[in-house]
């Protein structure tokens, strides 16, 4: 069976809303930015976390915001030390 083509307009799109829907339901409650949040991201952290939400599994990404508030809120804006 064929794969269908993605178009890459489509693709920009759902990135956009996924986006969006972090920024305001995940990280904003937890006063954090993406760009802070990024930031704090293991790179080895991102296949499960990219799991995560095509899954809509919101809860990992809810509890991996609050632990960098809180790493944040304890040692300031840093990530040094953090891995």
């Amino acid at each position: 069976m064929r794969r269908p083509k993605l178009d890459v307009v489509e693709v920009a799109v759902v990135e956009a809303a996924f986006t969006q829907h972090i920024e305001r339901n995940v990280l904003k409650p937890a006063g954090l930015t993406m760009g802070q949040y990024t930031s704090y991201v293991d790179e080895a952290d991102m296949p499960a976390l990219r799991r995560a939400v095509v899954s809509g599994d919101w809860s990992t990404l809810h509890r991996h915001a609050q632990a960098v508030a809180a790493h944040i809120a304890q040692n300031g804006d840093s990530n040094e030390g953090l891995y």
